[in-house]
């Protein structure tokens, strides 16, 4: 059974570029800071646009969906985090290892792993029902 090979992230190549992928990122930690303070719905596109420093089109150029697609974005990336971190914990759990030894080494990793990003905590313990409601498929 042939496993699914996804896509590398492209990497800049020019500083243009660059400064794209900066630019979004930018946008993103200044949703992701605004969204742990004021929450997903009490946080507008205008309180975004003063906090990151940013106009109106920039944000769609870069997040045509607007709030809702950047939401996404952040929990799309995170869970990929989440995963990777997951991967290397696994990768570091010697065979002859004590169950309860891997279990421990695991379980305190991914702990490490969630407290380094309190905003994205902050954000799926206040916003869980926006994550998951609907038609909103995008954690899948």
């Amino acid at each position: 059974m042939e496993s699914e090979i996804e896509p590398m992230k492209r990497i800049p190549k020019t500083s243009r570029d660059f400064q794209a992928a900066e630019r979004r990122e930018q946008i993103l930690q200044g949703a992701k800071e605004l969204f742990a303070q004021h929450g997903y719905h009490g946080t507008s596109i205008r309180a975004m646009h003063k906090h990151i420093g940013i106009t109106d089109g920039l944000l769609y150029h870069y997040f045509p969906g607007g709030k809702q697609e950047i939401l996404e974005t952040i929990v799309k990336e995170a869970q990929a985090s989440r995963f990777q971190q997951m991967d290397e914990l696994i990768k570091g759990i010697h065979p002859g290892q004590p169950l309860e030894d891997a279990l421990y080494q695991f379980i305190s990793g991914m702990v490490t792993k969630m407290l380094s990003d309190r905003d994205f905590l902050k954000i799926m313990l206040r916003d869980s029902e926006q994550i998951v409601s609907g038609d909103k498929h995008f954690m899948s």
